[in-house]
């Protein structure tokens, strides 16, 4: 059976320490300027952002194209940082980038410096979600190096607050816990107390890191404190959500469900946003780690459905991969391999879905520049298409190797079942006993004898069919003891009672599967070969042969 665990801390580190919560505030603080061009235009952008993207996008357009043509600088810094905030807010990170960068380049920045630390903060966290941490860190220390020399004390602690976060995700948690706690020390002393609960949330994540248990919930219970008295429900969401991961991970799931429970209930309010499903894959990997399959398929649908109609790339690129843990764990063989396949192609298009989303944002760079760039910007971008090919034929050569990979492996695992299948029909049907007896003691002698009876009574009595055998059972039928029959199938068969017996019904449930009787229940077969229930037989099964009865009967079908 193959089991995918790698997407637990990996769906708590993309929400906590995302950086559009932080971007979030740090975008609201647009710099309150005199432009002395067109500033109805430019408050009315900042009124419309970011309730209303389209119609802000409309005239940040109007104000830059206006700006160029009458050659204003400080409208055309202020034009590009709002198209920035636009574009970030639309999920198009590239493009914003390229905004900010722009407003950068001003005069208007070079001499308002609050202006340039909020468009190098803003540049830090776009550079930080599209992956480019190493830009990211000198926009934020730029940044950082502007609210120093301006004393700005709130400037430092999101800053901090951004660069801790860039810590953590190149594993830096000593340096990550540090900037996080003197940002909180800020916070706390200014009593702002929903960053304040962001920093909680954050040295939730580190300490969980760090395997720091009981600092990681410390943090985390106070962070849910906060956002309950603040009444944040997005964030409140993300804690209640973590809250049950981390139950789930201590095994505690009453707690888990508790927490669990309390998530979905807020969760309908942003559905659109992916928060619905994020908070059902909690739930269903809650119900895997409880055997409450039945549960968990019902979470998963519903999350699919969610999914469907709020689509969401990382809410669906988790649920394809939980979906094979789902049927891993439930031994349904048939649909764990249509679920990873299902899961290579999922991961496959999404390659290709995200290269064509940053060729997209690229040509709406393009298409922008045109109005204002030269020839010489012209060829520039060229070279950037030039760039773009080459990256698409390297996802190419990606792309083809992880499908090669893939199938590779699918083949060695089908094969090395084939494998296991035919040990277990090489095997003989009697367990190991020793033959060179003659020249052994009489006490060694006597052992080997009441093994012979064993084995007599097992063959043609079928005694260790009975449910519930103990070896009481058997030593009460031969006339023997406990411990006489205990050293007798030690020494001969080479393993203990339990195993033994296990062995002999489960060489019975063997023929049973590929026998007449191959259209019984697993339920009648594990009944008729003395197990208590299908669950233990299957258990067992598996603990000698390697195989579930079902992939057992397929593979005995396949080499037939």
């Amino acid at each position: 059976m193959v089991e995918h665990y790698n997407m637990r801390l990996k769906s708590v580190l993309s929400l906590i320490l995302n950086p559009k919560k932080i971007g979030l505030l740090l975008c609201l603080l647009l710099p309150n300027v005199n432009t002395g061009q067109k500033p109805p235009a430019f408050k009315e952008i900042k009124r419309l952002i970011p309730s209303d993207l389209e119609n802000a996008r409309r005239l940040g357009d109007a104000l830059l194209q206006d700006a160029l043509q009458h050659g204003v600088d400080s409208s055309i810094a202020q034009a590009n940082y709002a198209l920035g905030l636009v574009f970030y807010y639309q999920n198009q990170n590239i493009v914003s980038a390229k905004y900010f960068q722009n407003a950068l380049n001003q005069d208007f920045a070079k001499k308002n410096i609050d202006f340039s630390e909020k468009c190098l903060n803003n540049l830090g966290v776009n550079y930080e979600i599209l992956g480019k941490l190493d830009k990211s860190l000198i926009a934020y220390q730029q940044s950082l190096k502007i609210a120093k020399q301006r004393k700005d004390t709130f400037g430092v602690a999101q800053t901090n607050l951004n660069i801790a976060s860039l810590k953590a995700k190149t594993g830096d948690y000593e340096n990550a816990i540090t900037l996080n706690k003197q940002a909180q020390d800020y916070f706390l002393m200014v009593d702002n107390k929903e960053l304040t609960g962001l920093t909680y949330l954050n040295a939730f994540v580190f300490y969980h890191e760090k395997k720091d248990k009981v600092k990681a919930i410390e943090n985390l219970l106070k962070a849910k404190i906060i956002f309950e008295n603040i009444r944040d429900t997005l964030s409140l969401i993300k804690s209640y959500a973590n809250l049950s991961k981390f139950y789930v991970d201590l095994s505690n799931y009453k707690k888990a469900e508790f927490y669990f429970e309390k998530a979905v209930n807020l969760s309908d309010i942003f559905q659109s946003y992916g928060f619905k499903s994020f908070v059902l894959i909690k739930g269903i990997d809650l119900y895997i780690q409880k055997k409450n399959f039945s549960l968990a398929r019902k979470l998963l649908q519903e999350a699919e459905n969610n999914v469907a109609t709020y689509p969401n790339v990382e809410r669906k690129n988790e649920l394809s991969a939980i979906k094979v843990r789902l049927h891993a764990n439930e031994g349904d063989i048939s649909g764990f391999e249509k679920s990873f396949n299902r899961y290579v192609e999922d991961n496959t298009r999404l390659m290709v879905d995200n290269f064509n989303s940053d060729y997209e944002e690229w040509s709406i760079i393009y298409e922008k520049e045109e109005l204002t760039s030269s020839l010489e910007k012209l060829a520039t971008q060229n070279k950037n298409k030039n760039k773009t090919i080459i990256l698409f034929r390297i996802l190419f050569i990606i792309l083809i190797l992880f499908l090669f990979t893939g199938i590779m492996l699918y083949v060695r695992l089908r094969a090395s079942y084939r494998k296991i299948f035919q040990l277990n029909n090489t095997i003989p049907n009697k367990p190991f006993q020793d033959k060179n007896i003659a020249d052994s003691d009489s006490n060694e002698q006597k052992l080997y004898s009441l093994f012979l009876e064993i084995q007599q009574l097992m063959e043609n009595k079928n005694f260790f069919l009975r449910p519930g055998l103990t070896i009481s059972d058997l030593s009460t039928a031969l006339g023997s003891n406990d411990k006489y029959i205990s050293l007798s199938i030690n020494k001969f068969a080479r393993m203990n009672f339990n195993l033994y017996i296990n062995t002999l019904r489960i060489q019975e449930a063997k023929k049973l599967l590929l026998g007449t009787s191959a259209e019984s229940s697993i339920q009648d077969i594990a009944i008729t070969c003395g197990f208590g229930n299908a669950s233990s037989f299957i258990r067992v099964f598996k603990q000698v042969t390697g195989l579930t009865p079902a992939y057992y009967v397929t593979l005995s079908k396949e080499m037939s």
